[in-house]
Formats: structure tokens, C-alpha cells, sequence
């Protein structure tokens, strides 16, 4: 299942990190691997994002949580949130 546009707007400085925690959908269970990157928005400032650390846990509640750390190697401050995908 592809998505963009996930989550709020996040502004990250050069040569730090964010770690982000996301759901696809509460009613199914599931969604088998997923990866994301960051959804870089315009205007930035020439930064390179880096997604690292991707993770999976599924709760006792039956939904399936997604983990996923951007890193944003500069030179300069850009906003992001979420894309990506992978399959069931």
C-alpha cells in the first residue's frame, strides 16, 4: 500500500534526527512490510533525508505499528513528513 503526505509537517535542522511512529489503517491488522522516507516540501534548503531504523511491532490490540528515524544530513533545514509503502 503506497502513501504520501503522512503525518504532520516536521521541520528538521541540519545534522539531526526525528523518529516517527505511524499507522496505515486501525481496522486491518497488517499491512506486511512497510518502509518509509521522508516526503521533502518545498522550498528547502538542499537537504539530504535518510530514512534508517525501520521497525515493525504489532500491539496486543491487533493493529501494527510502523517505525521509521529521518535524518537530515544538511547542508541546510528542510520540512517533511511521510511516504512510502511495500506490500501485503
Amino acid at each position: 500500500m503506497a502513501f504520501s503526505n503522512l503525518g504532520p509537517p516536521t521541520t528538521l535542522p541540519a545534522n539531526t534526527q526525528t523518529r516517527w511512529e505511524y499507522w496505515l489503517n486501525a481496522a486491518r491488522s497488517d499491512f506486511g512490510l512497510q518502509t518509509a522516507c521522508a516526503d521533502i516540501k518545498s522550498p528547502n534548503q538542499g537537504a539530504w533525508h535518510v530514512a534508517r531504523d525501520q521497525g515493525k511491532r504489532r500491539e496486543d490490540s491487533g493493529r501494527t505499528t510502523y517505525t521509521v528515524i529521518i535524518v537530515n544530513q544538511g547542508p541546510g533545514a528542510a520540512t517533511h513528513n511521510l511516504q512510502g509503502g511495500g506490500g501485503v
